[in-house]
């Protein structure tokens, strides 16, 4: 049936384009972080990976630079990093995709505790995604 649906579609001239290529697993969330730069605010980080984070942050410009102040849940410090805008979702995009809105970003600079921080951080995270929850 699925074969049958995107032949149609392909006659019909609809494209599906893939989602761009992950250099890591990423964790779905929502987390909340702090924005540093020149629009500080608090957003949602709504997945994770060991090189970046999706936030709900649409009005981003794509390659520009902030700080990321991400709290984490054992206790310890936040973590602090610099990132790179790498892709916008629009709010238009998200509507036409049924995506959520908002700025993927890649991490550029980390200190290396923060780093080993965030490699534990998103361990445990990893280990609560293959949890079931019972009623």
């Amino acid at each position: 049936r699925l074969l049958e649906l995107l032949q149609h579609a392909r006659a019909r001239g609809v494209v599906i384009k893939p989602p761009p290529p992950r250099a890591s697993m990423r964790f779905p969330v929502r987390w909340a972080v702090a924005l540093r730069g020149a629009h500080p605010s608090h957003v949602d980080a709504l997945d994770l990976s060991s090189d970046g984070l999706f936030i709900t942050a649409p009005n981003l410009a794509v390659d520009s630079t902030l700080g990321v102040t991400i709290p984490v849940d054992v206790g310890d410090p936040p973590i602090e990093a610099a990132a790179r805008v790498a892709r916008v979702v629009s709010l238009g995009t998200a509507a036409a995709r049924g995506l959520a809105p908002g700025a993927g970003l890649a991490i550029t600079e980390m200190s290396e505790g923060d780093r080993v921080r965030w490699t534990r951080f998103l361990a445990r995270i990893e280990r609560r995604t293959t949890r079931t929850v019972m009623r």
